[in-house]
């Protein structure tokens, strides 16, 4: 634990904090800033980033997942949260849509005969 980390603190005053890196890299967009107040969370983090992107209280979850992005943790949201279900349907109608197939219902409802 070096000078200026967070390990010390308690999870609720880490979330308080990486929230509020997350609020600065949403209208700031330095992303040198954002990696030094996310890495100041020492070996808490990846805990803490995922725990505040499955509550997303009073955040958006692409905005936790852009500061994710700018501080190169996308692979802790990825490992760590897993998808719900509307998700897994919308990557799949989103995938089928470039290919030209749509099966995933009801997103892809406008390609089918039947609705025409």
């Amino acid at each position: 634990m070096g000078r200026g980390s967070l390990e010390h603190v308690d999870q609720a005053m880490r979330a308080d904090y990486l929230r509020a890196a997350i609020d600065s890299y949403t209208y700031r967009q330095d992303a040198a800033l954002a990696s030094r107040r996310y890495n100041a969370l020492g070996k808490y983090k990846e805990a803490t980033l995922a725990a505040i992107y499955l509550t997303a209280d009073g955040q958006t979850q692409p905005a936790i997942a852009a500061f994710a992005s700018a501080v190169e943790a996308s692979e802790v949201l990825e490992e760590r949260c897993p998808r719900p279900p509307f998700h897994q349907a919308l990557s799949a109608a989103s995938q089928a849509g470039r290919s030209g197939a749509c099966t995933a219902w009801p997103f892809c409802w406008w390609r089918s005969a039947s609705y025409l």
